[in-house]
């Protein structure tokens, strides 16, 4: 390591002991001495990390302060709003084509990324309701239910049609649980 090197990061430990210590509530005389410099240097060292903190950090402040930089993309903005407009679905080769045809000499990658940071994204839709005629769709359900009133089982079906608001529910005794004496009973059906 060379020498200026360690020097920056002997100074940057004592400066982090100075700090935590004093965080501790320790006082300078008790920190001075257990990190064997000046009461002055401490208070010095206390002193500009309080200035620093009021300050704010100042690469922050110059990142904050810097213009951004032109993009090849700049004179041809208007033309790819244009055919943003026109054709909402557009790919990037498809623009990236258009834009070299009045005269744009730049790449896919930087083409695609203002694609994808401009295009209207719809909202996404949690659900998607299917509306059918009456008569084309229904769902039926069946399952079996034990009681804890013992070992007999109730069997279930529900059934519900997308085209009414109605859905109905049929329960049955079984002893077996088996879905044909469910549909019968559901459906009206008796055996002989």
């Amino acid at each position: 390591m060379k020498p200026d090197n360690e020097a920056r990061e002997l100074r940057q430990r004592l400066v982090y002991a100075v700090l935590q210590r004093a965080q501790r509530g320790e006082a300078l005389r008790a920190i001075a001495r257990a990190e064997r410099v000046s009461r002055k240097t401490v208070r010095r060292i206390i002193k500009q990390m309080a200035q620093r903190r009021e300050e704010g950090n100042e690469a922050a402040q110059r990142a904050a302060q810097r213009t951004p930089r032109a993009s090849k993309l700049d004179p041809f903005v208007a033309t790819i709003r244009e055919l943003m407009s026109r054709y909402p679905e557009i790919r990037a080769t498809r623009l990236l084509e258009e834009l070299r045809l009045v005269g744009f000499d730049g790449g896919y990658t930087i083409v695609a990324d203002y694609l994808r940071r401009n295009r209207h994204k719809p909202s996404p839709r949690a659900y998607e309701r299917v509306v059918t005629e009456a008569g084309e769709q229904a769902q039926v359900d069946w399952s079996p239910y034990r009681i804890n009133d013992g070992s007999r089982i109730y069997a279930g079906c529900v059934s519900a049609a997308d085209y009414a608001a109605s859905s109905s529910a049929d329960f049955c005794l079984s002893s077996e649980g088996k879905r044909g004496t469910i549909l019968s009973s559901s459906m009206g059906i008796t055996s002989a």
